[in-house]
């Protein structure tokens, strides 16, 4: 590496010579003197640079990783989203319980002008039941006046008639009907909406995590620049001191103004990625109207923190497996198909129905009305209807059948996926704690190198060009530090997500 360094140095100054060169032969100068001229006079004309803007990092109130979280989950639209997809589903439930609503149906008719002249009123309220698919009704019915025989059913006592019966399906609709497979999917929408919601809050607490330590990762990028850029500013007046006593060559201030204005383009750069990535992290960092909010420099935290080891590593799959929402929300889509094929299935047997009324009439009436009216009635009767080759209902069967194995297979390359995703989060995780011991170690000696070089230049023992160098493989080596330390807490995050262990 010496040798390198050397050789470098050599070039740069045998460059400098060979332009000192030929402006003194230009001029009719001899070329002993051709060093000696750019040297002193034209190095020294360097005009001084103007002070370069600095942003204060820190000093306010520091923004946590927590905080972050936590306005994500209260005003992220697309969480807010997620949740009026939730409400929908519930919406939608209770649509589904609306077939069980009580049923009121009321009629009634009277004639003016004619022959015969009478008026009916007919009341009734049913109430369909979730047990075996049954529905009870009873009314109430009058009909009162000059009633033609052929309208012999409006006839009734002055009181009216009660009556009081019951609908029971024996085989299709008696385990399960259309009605109460809507319920029962309007419970699994709910549920599967549920559990999306959770998949959709892994992702953005994983997501706000990664834009929080980019934002604070961003900031120490911005120091070190602001560091590295600062050593060179000051040894502007350190090498003026040295050429004046004789240590090193004038031509080093051309070097240190190189540095320096190649180190203030870094830190413009540094600014800007600063800039950015707050930008990114405003998606998730939201006031209480939701409006993003862009933290500024001074909200930075200061150093990254080294994490705590991991633990729980080797159960993570085990883990995921029963805390991924994804798996829960298989489960529920899962319910809402055997619904479809349970529905289908049933479908396939014969309507056969039976009913059951009771009715009296009561008040007062004629005699022959009481004699043929007053007696109370039990009636029962049975419904048979059955398509004998029921393709409708197989097609139906088989599709749901089909819609269910389809399900499964992907629930079984869903669980396989799981597990590669905990293999590889574990994998990365253990990856970045290592980068960060020694890409620390590698900070830690090459900053020892620049200072010791930097303690060799100010005694003339050695060229500015190796202490620049050396300075800024030094600051390539902390924010490649900086680097490792934010790919271990996004990395801790990712297994938060992939393991279901939630916000």
């Amino acid at each position: 590496m010496k040798h390198v360094f050397n050789i470098k140095s050599c070039i740069f100054l045998c460059i400098i010579l060979c332009m000192a060169s030929f402006g003194g032969v230009a001029q009719g100068q001899p070329r002993g003197d051709a060093a000696e001229g750019l040297g002193e006079p034209v190095v020294s004309a360097l005009p001084p640079l103007a002070p370069q803007p600095r942003l204060a990092l820190g000093g306010g109130v520091a923004l946590r990783e927590e905080e972050v979280r936590a306005s994500a989950r209260a005003y992220y639209p697309g969480l807010l989203a997620a949740e009026q997809k939730l409400a929908g589903a519930e919406g939608s439930r209770l649509e589904a319980e609306g077939g069980f609503d009580v049923g009121v149906v009321g009629k009634g008719q009277a004639t003016g002008l004619g022959y015969y002249y009478y008026t009916t009123g007919d009341v009734e309220v049913s109430q369909p039941l979730q047990t075996l698919g049954a529905e009870v009704y009873g009314g109430y019915r009058v009909g009162v006046g000059k009633i033609p025989v052929y309208n012999g059913e409006y006839e009734t006592l002055n009181g009216g008639e009660v009556r009081l019966g019951v609908e029971v399906p024996l085989a299709q609709g008696r385990a399960i009907d259309a009605r109460r497979g809507k319920l029962r999917q309007g419970q699994a929408k709910v549920e599967a909406s549920g559990w999306a919601l959770e998949v959709k809050r892994l992702e953005v607490g994983w997501a706000a995590a990664a834009a929080y330590w980019g934002w604070v990762a961003a900031g120490e990028r911005y120091r070190v620049a602001s560091e590295v850029l600062e050593l060179a500013e000051r040894r502007e007046g350190q090498i003026d001191a040295l050429v004046k006593a004789g240590k090193i060559p004038a031509v080093e201030r051309l070097e240190n103004r190189r540095a320096v204005l190649g180190r203030r383009q870094d830190l413009v750069k540094a600014q800007r990625k600063l800039e950015a990535s707050a930008l990114k992290l405003s998606l998730y960092l939201r006031d209480e109207a939701g409006r993003p909010v862009v933290p500024g420099p001074e909200r930075l935290p200061g150093a990254m923190p080294v994490p705590a080891p991991p633990e729980g590593l080797e159960r993570g799959e085990a883990t995921a497996l029963e805390r991924r929402p994804e798996v829960q929300e298989l489960a529920a889509l899962r319910a809402l198909l055997e619904v479809d094929v349970e529905v289908s299935e049933n479908a396939q047997l014969p309507q056969v129905d039976l009913g059951l009324e009771a009715s009296r009439d009561v008040g007062p009436g004629s005699e022959d009305a009481q004699e043929r009216l007053g007696p109370g009635v039990l009636w029962g009767g049975v419904t048979v209807k059955w398509p004998v080759q029921q393709r409708k209902a197989r097609g139906q069967a088989a599709q749901a059948r089909a819609a269910l194995g389809q399900l499964e297979q992907d629930g079984a390359l869903m669980r396989d996926q799981i597990g590669v995703e905990v293999a590889d989060a574990r994998s990365a995780l253990l990856a970045a704690d290592q980068q960060v011991e020694l890409t620390r170690q590698g900070w830690e000696a090459s900053a020892l190198a620049a200072e010791a070089e930097r303690r060799r230049f100010t005694l003339g023992s050695t060229e500015l060009l190796k202490v620049t160098i050396l300075e800024q493989y030094a600051a390539d080596t902390e924010v490649k530090h900086i680097d490792a330390l934010m790919e271990a807490w996004v990395e801790r995050a990712r297994w938060r997500a992939v393991t279901g262990a939630g916000w």
